[in-house]
């Protein structure tokens, strides 16, 4: 066998070799990248298709490059396909090498971000529970009311009567009785009946924000071990997600609760960006856009480049070779039968 033939050989089984390790990285990675997109069967079936037509297009460039065929053609429409593939393959190795330190730094966040608003909620509510503020109110109205009924140049429920009653009615959130008879019984019975219905709006103030507390404590209390657990660097991959999952439901329920009892809390509802890795499009912009590891982007890149452009860079810096020593080896013999025959 001549050493041409034996050096095709060589390169022929190697680059099945390299195909076959490439292509089946390809498949996996795309199909992992697709996946969060459109569900497994679509993705695993998509990422055949696409395997498929770069194997049988790197086949084609092959030979082609043994005739000493045009291969631009060829090259773009595998640059197309490569396109689509590049997409998933990158979105799986970003996604691969970032989960961990991405969940880290939002649960690192967390663990300060959730205590924060369980003390500024637990003051808002508190401030808001304002029973003593009432009974004072109401009091020194009542005391207002009793003068009024009993003033000798206009007793009973006068102009000015009416308007205290009014306000106090505002305040305690119900309409009261107007008595009739006696001016002195008549702000006896008044007396009476503003503070069985004051205690009672009392009891409710107290009641309501005392079961928001609790609450809101219950909340920060049941989320903050899970965010620990999840922290520890053994479990960080597998528990990473589930935990601040139950993070942003503690932040948005502690802050919801608050907002719902006070409604000036300043509070907005959020969403860890970090729950949606695994999706082509955070991979881009955590990778392209925020620049968030420079490195992991570099060797993402790298890698999906390697697993697509691996082969047909190995057919053009080899077949390519081979075809050119081919076509040029009768020229060779030409030029050196040419000069035999002038020495002769």
């Amino acid at each position: 066998m001549s050493k041409i033939g034996n050096s095709e050989a060589g390169s022929g089984i190697i680059l099945a070799i390299i195909a076959v390790v490439c292509v089946s990285i390809s498949f996996i990675q795309t199909a992992l990248g697709y996946e969060s997109l459109a569900g497994p069967i679509f993705t695993w079936l998509f990422s055949f298709i696409i395997s498929a037509f770069m194997l049988l297009t790197n086949f084609r460039l092959r030979g082609a490059l043994q005739k000493g065929a045009a291969v631009a053609g060829i090259l773009a429409f595998y640059g197309i396909i490569a396109f689509f593939s590049f997409a998933g393959n990158f979105n799986a190795f970003y996604s691969q090498f970032m989960k961990d330190e991405l969940f880290e730094k939002d649960l690192r966040n967390y663990e300060t971000q959730i205590p924060a608003i369980q003390q500024r909620a637990l003051q808002a509510v508190r401030g808001t529970n304002n029973a003593k503020e009432v009974e004072m109110k109401v009091n020194q109205l009542k005391r207002s009311l009793e003068s009024q009924i009993l003033d000798p140049e206009n007793t009973g429920f006068g102009e000015r009567a009416q308007e205290v009653l009014q306000e106090i009615e505002s305040i305690l959130g119900t309409q009261l009785t107007r008595y009739e008879g006696d001016s002195k019984a008549i702000a006896s019975k008044m007396n009476i009946q503003i503070e069985q219905v004051l205690q009672a709006k009392l009891a409710v103030l107290t009641k309501d924000s005392d079961v928001v507390l609790k609450k809101i404590n219950a909340k920060a209390e049941e989320v903050m071990p899970v965010i620990r657990e999840a922290l520890l660097p053994a479990n960080i991959a597998a528990q990473g997600r589930n935990a601040l999952d139950l993070a942003d439901n503690a932040y948005n329920t502690i802050g919801e609760m608050t907002r719902g009892f006070e409604s000036s809390f300043a509070f907005e509802p959020i969403k860890t960006e970090q729950l949606q890795v695994g999706k082509i499009s955070h991979s881009f912009q955590s990778a392209f856009v925020k620049m968030e590891n420079p490195q992991a982007t570099l060797i993402a890149t790298l890698a999906s480049l390697a697993v697509d452009f691996l082969v047909p860079i190995f057919l053009l810096l080899t077949v390519g070779r081979v075809y050119e020593r081919n076509s040029s080896a009768p020229k060779v013999q030409a030029r050196n039968r040419r000069r035999e025959v002038e020495v002769i």
